[in-house]
């Protein structure tokens, strides 16, 4: 009797534990292009956004130096919230804090951050620095003639998900679109897709 309530018991715990047990899911970068063994946390976040944001806006600031020959100017580009186009929740102070490093580490331009629930105060800050001398300048010049430019940056990120067997194959598009913050004429766009092989 007691080895049948033994074998009961054990039966039971290994179910329990069973039940309790759960897989780590992974992901890796199978961009290509990137390095291929850069370890990735399974949710799209902080890592992914580095990795685009630093490419993206690289790019950018090369084609604004080679179609203004200017390498004494830093173009002011203000951020407006980014628009989310995946399941992930996306920190606006996790987006501020990335652009703000990347502007840091490339050195070209200035980045300011604006904030949809305080309009008012980013439009006066706006009027502000419009009204400065250095500013006052069309985005479009003549070569050598720039000064400081301003740019409105909109940003956008879009996601598309492969269902696999045991894996899932994860895109993820950055687009950021640079207008002219007066005319809000579109001056410049660039793109990045990040792909990620996500265990399950």
């Amino acid at each position: 009797m007691k080895h049948k309530k033994l074998i009961i018991l054990n039966v039971l715990a290994a179910l329990i534990l069973t039940g309790c047990a759960h897989r780590v899911r992974t992901a890796c970068d199978v961009t290509p292009g990137n390095a291929q063994e850069h370890r990735l946390d399974w949710k799209y976040g902080a890592t992914d956004l580095r990795i685009q944001t630093t490419k993206i806006l690289s790019s950018l600031m090369d084609r604004w130096e080679c179609s203004t020959r200017a390498t004494t100017c830093k173009p002011c580009i203000v951020i407006t919230p980014v628009d989310n186009r995946t399941h992930h929740i996306i920190s606006c102070d996790m987006i501020r804090d990335i652009f703000e490093s990347a502007a840091a580490e490339d050195g070209r331009f200035t980045v300011v951050v604006g904030d949809f629930n305080d309009e008012s105060a980013l439009d006066k800050y706006m009027q502000k620095i419009q009204t400065q001398t250095k500013y006052d300048n069309d985005t479009r010049l003549e070569q050598n003639g720039a000064i400081a430019p301003q740019l409105l940056a909109k940003v956008r990120i879009t996601e598309a998900i492969t269902h696999q067997n045991r894996f899932d194959l994860e895109d993820y598009r950055m687009t950021v679109n640079l207008f002219d913050i007066q005319s809000q004429e579109l001056i410049d766009s660039a793109y990045d897709v990040l792909s990620k092989k996500v265990r399950l």
